[in-house]
């Protein structure tokens, strides 16, 4: 299941978590994405089965104007304000 998610850090690096020794793309900033799936197996096949294709817009994730609905898990957007 590891293989069906694809992974970054924080320098925009694919990381391969699968069995054996653990790999990492170089930076999508210097090599493309393209480049960069090619330097690790993600099982595309898993992540279809288990549901990981999403459509991300804005009101799917909800604007925060109905109560106990936001983008963050949170029903009160204020308790993000500093």
């Amino acid at each position: 299941m590891g293989s069906s998610y694809l992974l970054l850090d924080e320098y925009l690096c694919f990381l391969d978590k699968g069995a054996g020794v653990e790999k990492q793309s170089p930076s999508l900033l210097d090599v493309g994405v393209q480049k960069g799936l090619s330097e690790v197996y993600w099982g595309q096949k898993a992540s279809r089965e288990r549901g990981g294709i999403f459509e991300w817009t804005k009101d799917a994730l909800g604007d925060g104007d109905v109560e106990g609905e936001s983008g963050c898990g949170t029903a009160n957007k204020n308790l993000l304000d500093w």
